[in-house]
């Protein structure tokens, strides 16, 4: 096993413009996984009635699908708090 060297990795600068969108759609991302993950928890809790051959994949695609609109819409507020601990409000009054 090689040990990670930190020196190899490019630094993010925060000031640029098309940093900051990949950072929002890393956010994006993860919160379409954090959903996708919460569905699939809740519906452990349903009891199913057979929903036959291959109704668990199909509710799979479901709840990705559903995981990904909700994460492009506003979501469930992860990604305007992921973004505004990386980039804080300013608190200057002008």
């Amino acid at each position: 096993m090689n040990p990670i060297n930190p020196s190899t990795y490019q630094p993010i600068n925060l000031s640029t413009p098309s940093d900051h969108k990949k950072i929002a759609e890393a956010a994006r991302g993860f919160e379409a996984y954090f959903v996708h993950q919460l569905l699939q928890e809740m519906r452990k809790t349903i009891p199913h009635n057979g929903n036959g051959f291959g109704g668990g994949f199909y509710e799979g695609l479901f709840d990705e699908a559903l995981a990904e609109k909700v994460a492009q819409g506003d979501g469930i507020g992860m990604v305007k708090t992921i973004m505004n601990k990386i980039y804080p409000p300013s608190d200057k009054k002008v």
